[in-house]
């Protein structure tokens, strides 16, 4: 027998050393046998020492070498025989999520991904379970545990039935992608249409991408004022993931991974081939899942990204900047018929101040493309400086045609939109009877009381409204526009959510009035965002208001804005008196 060597620094010990020496002779009970894997085990598996030790003999029946193990399980009596998770937890349990992954990633660097999967997604690392196979599979009787019947019979295909999604950690060098166990794990996800997650280990910490904004993103969004929407988070929090694993993803081939046994690649290429229609499928949705977030880090929605969106095996989500878009457009025939989610974002800004992004022109490409977009369910777009009337006419003419939309998002900042812009995307909005949420901002803009009005009368026809955010901060909407934006809000029975500013604005209490008589037909309501910051709204206004959300049951979060206006402290007082209840947060400004 030979000691194994020693690994001093822990940050080196990967699976196969947490395994070989630890996780196996735990579990085993004294005495026992254990099964390789392989016909003798690689050299750097064999760490940390004293453990588990190598015995160079054959087993009758097969090539495989045997070690020798002193058991350690507490308790156990030399019986105990299982997986680290029963030997931790006696009750069967159902998992959350599937981690599909390569073992030689350095333990600690796979529990920082998993710990970054945690936060990104706000989930209780208490509660939430992840199957991870070295730890949920008996690996002193492996070959028993994996069974003999294929892999469609095998513990990962189980696991990955029961589990709401896929984590996938991707290791420096990518080498998940070109190992078969992992690429038939990506063959299922792919045919059971599993949310998948990437993660890996950067300067320290786990970085994840997701397809679209996740709860982390959507709580820093709700956090910020000036408000920056979700998609914007999203994009920021991902840019650190490494271009190198989603280049490597991008021309993914899993049906030339590898396997330690050969007899292993064998069986798992005929299942993938004979039962699941082949490597195909997973190798797209490994490349689109690249080519969905290269096109998301800005300046790689090139020739491979736009052919793997275009033989897209789901339908996709494309984010971009407007000039990368109509590049894309030009030169490599970018389409959007499978395309679910767009997210245009600006650029930066320009030496002058100016807000680089979308202009007319590239917002009349936009339309026209939208015109194939049968599948768009979300729509989001942030004007650059430029961008005036006609590129909002062109974009407004599309939506029109776009009758699964469910949200839809313009951030018009410091634009050039007047009236005309605002009143073509009140018309564009009309015929939308799926939507369900909707943020318009133009901040800054000449938009007046004809703009908000058309508005208003298009959000009548929006039945289906849950969260709606308006924000005419700085520009020249009076009560005109308020009175017309409450008329179309007391239509809207299901809305959840209501976001309002008209900051810096000419809204004084005839207007507050009209939003306040509108608020008492919302009864599902929960959370409500009203601000008057620097309007003419005085005391009638603010207790009309004040008056009806004492109404609506169902509030749970209440945030008024009524400073630098003619409304008092001692009615401000008043009004937080009577909306402060146990079960309802107040925010009086």
């Amino acid at each position: 027998m030979e000691d194994q060597q020693i690994v001093d620094d822990p940050t080196k010990i990967n699976l196969y050393h947490f395994v070989y020496n630890v996780v196996a002779p735990i579990t085993a009970p004294i005495g026992h046998q254990i099964e390789d894997d392989v016909s003798e085990p690689e050299t750097e598996w064999r760490a940390p020492g004293g453990v588990a030790y190598r015995v160079n003999m054959q087993d009758e029946n097969s090539a495989r070498w045997w070690r020798y193990v002193r058991g350690t399980a507490k308790g156990c009596r030399g019986k105990f025989t299982g997986s680290l998770a029963e030997m931790l937890c006696c009750e069967h349990r159902k998992p959350h999520w599937f981690v599909s992954h390569w073992w030689g990633e350095p333990v600690l660097d796979f529990v920082m991904c998993l710990k970054e999967h945690c936060d990104t997604f706000k989930l209780d690392a208490a509660e939430v379970l992840y199957w991870v196979c070295a730890y949920a599979n008996n690996q002193t009787r492996i070959t028993h545990e994996l069974g003999t019947e294929g892999p469609l019979l095998s513990p990962f295909f189980k696991a990955l039935e029961l589990a709401q999604g896929a984590v996938l950690v991707l290791d420096s060098g990518t080498e998940v992608v070109r190992r078969m166990w992992c690429g038939f794990e990506n063959v299922v996800i792919a045919r059971q249409q599993k949310p998948v997650v990437l993660v890996t280990f950067v300067d320290g910490c786990g970085t994840a991408l997701a397809v679209k904004p996740t709860p982390a993103d959507v709580a820093k969004a709700n956090s910020y004022y000036p408000a920056r929407p979700a998609p914007h988070h999203h994009a920021q929090r991902q840019k650190g993931f490494p271009l190198e694993s989603l280049q490597t993803m991008l021309v993914t081939r899993l049906q030339t991974a590898q396997t330690a046994l050969p007899e292993d690649r064998v069986m798992i290429t005929e299942t993938v081939q004979q039962e699941l229609g082949g490597f195909e499928a997973a190798n797209s949705q490994m490349r689109l899942l690249a080519a969905e977030n290269l096109a998301a880090k800005g300046g790689y929605l090139g020739e491979t990204v736009v052919r793997e969106l275009g033989a897209a095996v789901r339908p996709f989500n494309l984010t971009c900047r407007a000039a990368e878009f109509e590049e894309a457009v030009e030169r490599y025939n970018l389409s959007l018929r499978r395309c679910a989610r767009l997210y245009v974002t600006r650029g930066p800004t320009s030496p002058s101040g100016a807000l680089q992004g979308l202009d007319d022109t590239k917002a009349a490409c936009i339309g026209d493309m939208l015109g194939d977009a049968a599948h768009l369910a979300v729509l989001r777009l942030a004007g650059g400086s430029d961008v005036g009337n006609i590129g909002m006419i062109a974009i407004s003419d599309a939506l029109r045609t776009l009758l699964q939309l469910q949200q839809i998002s313009l951030y018009l900042n410091r634009t050039k939109v007047t009236d005309g812009g605002a009143i073509a995307i009140g018309n564009g909005l009309r015929g939308l009877e799926q939507l369900q949420q909707i943020t318009l901002q133009f901040i800054g803009t000449q938009v007046a009381d004809g703009g908000a009005v058309a508005i208003g009368s298009a959000l009548q026809h929006l039945k289906q409204l849950r969260q709606i955010t308006l924000v005419f901060e700085d520009t020249q909407v009076a009560d005109g526009g308020a009175i017309a934006i409450g008329n179309g809000l007391q239509h809207l029975k299901q809305l959840q959510q209501i976001t309002l500013r008209f900051e810096s604005t000419k809204v004084a209490d005839g207007g507050a009035i009209a939003i306040g008589t509108a608020l008492q037909q919302l009864k599902q309501l929960q959370q409500i965002v009203l601000s008057f910051w620097r309007t003419q709204v005085a005391d009638g206004g603010a207790i009309a208001i004040g008056n009806v959300l004492q109404q609506l049951k169902q509030l749970q979060q209440i945030t008024l804005y009524f400073n630098n206006t003619a409304v008092t402290h001692e009615t401000r007082q008043t009004i937080r008196e009577a909306l402060e209840k146990p079960s309802v947060r107040v925010t009086m400004h």
